[in-house]
């Protein structure tokens, strides 16, 4: 594949994770390094309208640009998927405008990285491919430095989009964050600025595992990091970090003090958990506490198989058919833009059939069909993917 202008200057780099799993944390360690520049949260829109212009493409008109990113579980649009995960971003400006897919950035920069926004007005480009190189540009130029080897940004929700990135940018780095399943739900909930769904959250999860399955294997491109892991030992990850990235290691990457907020303030490590001046592991099982036995045991029953193999053990027993049977309440105060979607995502008879057909297929995919189970499983051969995988991080 022929190498683009982005790839002759610096080397893009692009952070993902789940939502409330310290992908801001390690986007501020990796923005502390002298030769890295990450901008948090601005592009969203980007993916999201990539993926709008994909279905477009494929056909399916009447689909809801505005629905959010999806869990892919039992999707209906698994043509849409394949073509996304084969795909790259070379795919030009035709049912969304490039000023529309601007307008929709705007909102995210005028938060995270107002500085860009007097700059976004005046991009052009002819496709995604284009745009992309163009925004991690603007990145730069407000951002970095003379000596910066690597520019990326990081954004949640996006991990559908890894394939796509590595197939655009052969030389791109790009870093995955997984955090425990427990500990995402106990945060999102306690988060002030409103919650998901509880369902929406745990496929979100359970998707995002898959992805990282999906790409673990591929070496020069893709990195696996637990939270979990970083908060422990902070120098032993950067320096891992680090060396996937072919970087000296910098002390500054372990240094809050050295972390800087969106205005060039000091950066405190926050948490729907509280605060804190440096890297720590104290909000790593603080989900003990929010959480009770019964919540707790939902949440280890629909993602039993992926914990397991990402090294988060159980405090309950196993019992899925239980907690299919009869769910845990959980009092969320949900965002008010998601509430609208809010009737695909709740907890009823239909979607636990759904969980069911999953258990069930974890130990029956002999016989069943290969698009059935990609449907349950969000990618291909995930069984065989989960079955091989090793922890050796």
């Amino acid at each position: 594949m022929e190498e683009n202008n982005l790839n002759r200057n610096f080397k893009p780099i692009f952070i993902v994770g789940m939502f409330r799993s310290g992908t801001t944390l390690f986007s501020k360690a990796l923005d502390a390094h002298s030769k890295i520049t990450v901008v948090d949260d601005p592009f969203f829109q980007f993916f999201k309208s990539f993926r709008n212009e994909v279905f477009n493409n494929l056909g399916y008109r009447d689909f809801d640009k505005n629905y959010p990113v999806s869990d892919n579980f039992f999707s209906n649009y698994l043509d849409a998927n394949k073509h996304i995960r084969n795909s790259n971003l070379k795919i030009p400006f035709k049912n969304t405008s490039l000023e529309e897919v601007k307008d929709n950035i705007k909102p995210f920069c005028e938060y995270y990285c107002p500085e860009l926004v007097p700059l976004l007005k005046d991009v052009e480009a002819e496709d995604y491919s284009e745009f992309f190189e163009k925004l991690l540009n603007l990145g730069k130029r407000v951002y970095g430095n003379p000596g910066v080897e690597f520019v990326g940004c990081k954004n949640t929700f996006s991990e559908q989009f890894v394939s796509p990135l590595i197939n655009t940018y052969p030389n791109i780095k790009i870093i995955q964050i997984v955090r425990d399943p427990r500990a995402v739900i106990a945060s999102q909930n306690k988060s002030k600025d409103g919650c998901y769904p509880l369902m929406f959250a745990l496929r979100q999860w359970r998707k995002s595992m898959a992805y990282a399955l999906e790409n673990v294997g591929k070496k020069d491109n893709f990195l696996l990091v637990r939270y979990e892991d970083f908060v422990d030992n902070p120098e032993k990850e950067a320096r891992r970090i680090c060396s996937f990235l072919g970087v000296d290691y910098e002390e500054k990457m372990v240094d809050v003090g050295a972390y800087r907020g969106k205005k060039g303030e000091e950066w405190k490590q926050n948490s729907s958990f509280g605060s804190s001046q440096e890297i720590t592991k104290k909000f790593s099982e603080k989900w003990r506490e929010i959480l009770n036995e019964k919540q707790v045991q939902f949440v280890e029953d629909l993602c039993d198989v992926e914990m397991k193999s990402f090294g988060y053990e159980r405090v309950t027993e196993n019992n899925v058919f239980g907690s299919i049977m009869n769910p845990p309440e959980f009092d969320l105060n949900v965002q008010e833009w998601i509430r609208q979607y809010e009737g695909d995502f709740e907890i009823n008879e239909k979607e636990m059939n759904k969980e069911l057909i999953r258990h069930l297929s974890l130990n029956r995919s002999s016989g069943l069909d290969s698009d059935l189970l990609e449907r349950i499983f969000v990618v291909e051969n995930f069984l065989n993917k989960i079955k091989d995988f090793s922890l050796n991080i």
